[in-house]
């Protein structure tokens, strides 16, 4: 669950104009491959709004559906506030999180309640950069 706040805190971006940074990151560890697609478009040195794309898959699905259960169930809390819309999905050994935010729709005290500060709301283009890749993340 926490990871989730991390990563969301880390999808926030600016710039001139009308501008998108896709950023991504695997990471695989005990039989657990995690693949992170994050795109952020941004106006005007605005962040507008961010997709996030968590695929995670097993090598051992055993704890697969407790894994699911813990993830929609944090998926389903998010997606009561608006601006926010989260969804996951489940195969055989795959879960796939996607969570979509509009910035100009989502109440600030919403971010705040996701850990999501006002200083990463409006962190400039550079900063975020530099945080995805702080993060380990490759972004384009």
């Amino acid at each position: 669950m926490k990871k989730i706040f991390i990563i969301l805190s880390l999808i926030f971006l600016t710039g001139c104009g009308r501008e998108s940074l896709t950023c991504t990151y695997t990471n695989d560890k005990d039989g657990i491959k995690s693949e992170e697609v994050i795109t952020t478009n941004f106006n005007n040195d605005k962040i507008v709004t961010m997709k996030g794309i968590i695929k995670t898959t097993y090598d051992d699905p055993t704890n697969i559906d407790l894994s699911y259960q813990t993830i929609k169930s944090m998926m389903d809390s998010i997606n009561t506030y608006d601006g926010i819309s989260a969804v996951s999905s489940k195969s055989d050994k795959i879960i796939t999180t996607t969570v979509n935010i509009d910035y100009q729709k989502v109440d600030k005290d919403v971010l705040d309640k996701l850990q999501i500060s006002k200083s990463e709301v409006n962190a400039s283009k550079k900063d975020v950069l530099n945080s995805y890749e702080n993060a380990g993340y490759s972004c384009k």
